[in-house]
Order: structure tokens, then C-alpha cells, then sequence
């Protein structure tokens, strides 16, 4: 588990970016859905859980980095 934590952090890095830039995006088109008397509950819809979603996966992220890799114990250094 712990040789997977950096491939893990990364992934989660790259899920909270896409989330940004999908409540960037979703926020930067809401005037022009306003304007144009389309739907803009949609895009809020988007926004709001865009920075929902980034919040939890930063909660996540922030944990897995607290985690520490279990120092080696004195049977398994006799063993190698």
C-alpha cells in the first residue's frame, strides 16, 4: 500500500485540478446562460459541486500526506 501512496496523491492532485478548472469554467459561462435566458441553474449546479468535490478530494489528498511509511522493525532488517 505504501509504494502506491505517491501514485495515489498524484492522482488525486490531477481529480482536484480537473475539479477547479470545471468550477472555473463552469462559473465563467454562467453570465452568458444568464444572458442569453438559458439555463443557469445548470451551471451553478456545476460550480457548486465542482468546489464540493475539490474540497472533499483536497481532505483526502491532505490526509494521504500525513501519512508516514511504517519505519522498518528490527525481525524484518534480520530477514534481508
Amino acid at each position: 500500500m505504501n509504494k502506491m501512496l505517491p501514485i495515489i496523491r498524484v492522482g488525486l492532485l490531477l481529480l482536484i485540478l480537473v475539479n477547479i478548472w470545471g468550477a472555473y469554467v463552469a462559473l465563467h459561462g454562467l453570465p452568458a446562460a444568464i444572458l442569453a435566458n438559458d439555463n443557469p441553474t445548470q451551471n451553478t449546479d456545476v460550480f457548486f459541486w465542482s468546489v464540493v468535490s475539490a474540497i472533499v478530494w483536497s481532505v483526502v489528498l491532505v490526509y494521504l500526506l500525513k501519512i508516514k511509511s511504517k519505519p522498518a522493525t528490527y525481525e524484518s532488517k534480520q530477514k534481508s
